[in-house]
C-alpha cells in the first residue's frame, strides 16, 4: 500500500482595522492602535479514512474540510522608550480558531469552549517607562507574552 499527501493551503493576510496617530501626537491615546488578521485554510489529502483525521499533524490535523485557523485581535498602546518622563503602555491579544487549541498559555481558556474552535489570549501585559537608574531609564512589562 502506497501512501500519498498533499497538502494545499492558503491565507487571508492582516487586515488593519484602524491606523496609528502620527509620530508628533502628543496624547496619551494617540499612539493607540487597534488591528487585526484572520487566516483560513484547507488540507487536501485523498488517502484521509472518513474521520478526515490528518495522523501526525498538529495545525492541519482535518482534512478536506475548510478550516478558520485565526481570528486575531490587537489592541496596544506602546510605551515611548525614549521618554524622559514616566510612560505608561499596555497590549492585548486574542485569538479564536481551530489553532487556538494549541496555543494555550498555561491551561488558560482551554476548558471555556469544547470543539475545534477555541478561544485564546495570545498576549496582554502592561508596560511602564521609568526614567531612573540607567541614563535611558528602564522598561518594565508585567503580564503573559
Amino acid at each position: 500500500m502506497r501512501m500519498t499527501k498533499k497538502s494545499i493551503g492558503f491565507s487571508l493576510g492582516a487586515v488593519a482595522l484602524a491606523a496609528s496617530a502620527p509620530a508628533s501626537a502628543q496624547g496619551w491615546w494617540d499612539s493607540f492602535k487597534f488591528s487585526g488578521a484572520g487566516n483560513v485554510g484547507i488540507t487536501l489529502n485523498p488517502d484521509v479514512d472518513r474521520n478526515r483525521l490528518n495522523i501526525g499533524h498538529l495545525f492541519t490535523d482535518r482534512a478536506n474540510d475548510p478550516m478558520l485557523h485565526q481570528l486575531l485581535v490587537t489592541a496596544e498602546r506602546p510605551i515611548d522608550p525614549a521618554s524622559s518622563s514616566i510612560d505608561f503602555g499596555f497590549k492585548f491579544q486574542g485569538m479564536f480558531g481551530s489553532d487556538a487549541r494549541y496555543t494555550h498559555f498555561l491551561g488558560m481558556l482551554d476548558k471555556s469552549i469544547k470543539g475545534r474552535y477555541q478561544l485564546d489570549i495570545v498576549e496582554a501585559n502592561v508596560q511602564a517607562h521609568l526614567p531612573y537608574l540607567f541614563s535611558g531609564g528602564v522598561d518594565v512589562k508585567l503580564g503573559q507574552f
